[in-house]
């Protein structure tokens, strides 16, 4: 018999599966609870509702994240390769995240969608802040930064969050109206938020790295879009 622990896991780890494959707004709990063989009673008492299901979904991958970026700094010493690791792994567009980002942000892009938005943004900021300001005062100590004022991590992660919630729309104004995501306006849209953050850590033009186009590009693709 599984224990409470087990049996959340279970919910979570079925919806997740099924969100990826079925999409968020055509699986039903009754769907999820076909597959753990859970009742609705049990799916009650850990969840108020699939948006929460959800929300709980957004939180377990942003620690994935940050585990997966601790991994990669083991093997990095210098503090900006290290910040872009770090930003790297903040952002939900990058390719080992494809099935879940390829649904997950035609929610965002929802007017109701706001909530999901704001779950994982706090998320993602919950997991990296700290970490992300540790490696911008170490740039500061060795002469790679020079923050324009304290306390840069906030601001930095906002402005991440801000490209890629900005690119995500792009993509889906592309997929409504059908046509090929212009690779000009991605580009401007990226070179915006990275020039921004360069000012702030007043890093080196150019150093910063946000999101990959080929990772922009691999994500049109799972949307069905054309090619750049």
């Amino acid at each position: 018999m599984k224990n409470g622990k087990d049996t959340r896991a279970e919910f979570l780890r079925v919806a997740d599966t099924l969100f990826c494959q079925k999409g968020y707004d055509a699986t039903s709990i009754q769907d999820i609870l076909d597959l753990t063989h859970g009742s609705k009673g049990g799916f009650y008492h850990y969840f108020a509702s699939k948006d929460e299901l959800l929300y709980t979904i957004c939180s377990m991958r942003a620690d994935t994240a940050r585990a997966l970026a601790d991994d990669a700094l083991s093997r990095q010493s210098a503090p900006l390769s290290r910040v872009n690791t770090i930003l790297h792994y903040a952002n939900p567009l990058r390719r080992e995240e494809i099935r879940f980002t390829t649904m997950l942000i035609p929610l965002l892009d929802r007017a109701d969608g706001l909530a999901v938005r704001v779950v994982y943004q706090e998320a993602l900021n919950r997991v990296f802040r700290e970490i992300l300001q540790n490696e911008i005062d170490a740039g500061y100590q060795d002469g790679t930064f020079f923050p324009c004022a304290p306390d840069l991590a906030y601001p930095v992660l906002t402005l991440g969050h801000a490209c890629w919630l900005e690119a995500s729309h792009q993509l889906m104004e592309a997929q409504r109206k059908t046509v090929r995501c212009d690779y000009g306006t991605l580009q401007n849209i990226l070179s915006r938020y990275r020039r921004s953050i360069e000012h702030l850590l007043d890093a080196p033009y150019g150093s910063v790295t946000l999101i990959e186009l080929a990772d922009w590009g691999a994500l049109a693709e799972s949307l069905g879009l054309p090619g750049f």
